[in-house]
C-alpha cells in the first residue's frame, strides 16, 4: 500500500458517496446526488485553483445534506497596480467584505464571484482607491498585511503579507 492523490483517487471515493446516498435514499437522481455532493463539499483554500468544483467532498456532510461550516475569509492571491487591489479568495461575502491594510479599511469594495467554484465559494473583491491611496498603502519596497474583515460574521482573514515590489 501507498498513499495516492489526485483525480484517479477521487472517483472512487466520490462514486461511493454516491452509492452510499443512493442506498439510503434511492429515489434521488443522478443530478440531484452530483448536487448534493458539490452543495455539502468542505472549502479546501489551498485546492481552490486546482479543483472542478467545490472543494473536498464529504460522506457524512452529502448523506445529512448538511452544508459545510462558513469558514473565516481566506486570501488566496493579492494583485496591486498603480490605481487597485484585487483579492481572490474564499469566504468572501457580497456587500460586507472590507479589504484593510495593516488594519486600515480601504473604501469603495466590489464584490465579484463570477470567478467562483462549485459552491460559490472562490470569489473576487477590488477596490480602486487610486494613484494616492495605492502609493500611501501599500509604499514601494515595503511588505505589508492585506486582510479581509466580514462584519456581518465578525470573521477576519488571517494576515496576507503583500507589497509593491
Amino acid at each position: 500500500y501507498e498513499p495516492k492523490s489526485g483525480t484517479s483517487m477521487a472517483s472512487p471515493h466520490v462514486a461511493g458517496i454516491a452509492a452510499l446516498m443512493l442506498s439510503h435514499k434511492p429515489s434521488l437522481t443522478a443530478k440531484q446526488v452530483k448536487a448534493i455532493i458539490i452543495a455539502t463539499a468542505e472549502p479546501t483554500p489551498a485546492l481552490a485553483s486546482r479543483i472542478k468544483a467545490s472543494g473536498r467532498a464529504s460522506a457524512y456532510n452529502a448523506l445529512t445534506e448538511i452544508p459545510p461550516a462558513k469558514s473565516k475569509p481566506t486570501i488566496l492571491r493579492v494583485n496591486i497596480n498603480k490605481k487597485k487591489v484585487t483579492i481572490e479568495g474564499m469566504g468572501f461575502l457580497n456587500g460586507s467584505s472590507v479589504i484593510e491594510v495593516n488594519g486600515v479599511a480601504i473604501s469603495d469594495i466590489k464584490y465579484d464571484d463570477s470567478y467562483s467554484v462549485g459552491n460559490g465559494t472562490l470569489s473576487r473583491l477590488r477596490s480602486e482607491p487610486g494613484k494616492k491611496t495605492i502609493k500611501k498603502m501599500f509604499p514601494k519596497g515595503q511588505l505589508v498585511d492585506v486582510t479581509v474583515f466580514n462584519p456581518t460574521t465578525g470573521e477576519r482573514s488571517p494576515k496576507f503579507a503583500t507589497g509593491l515590489f
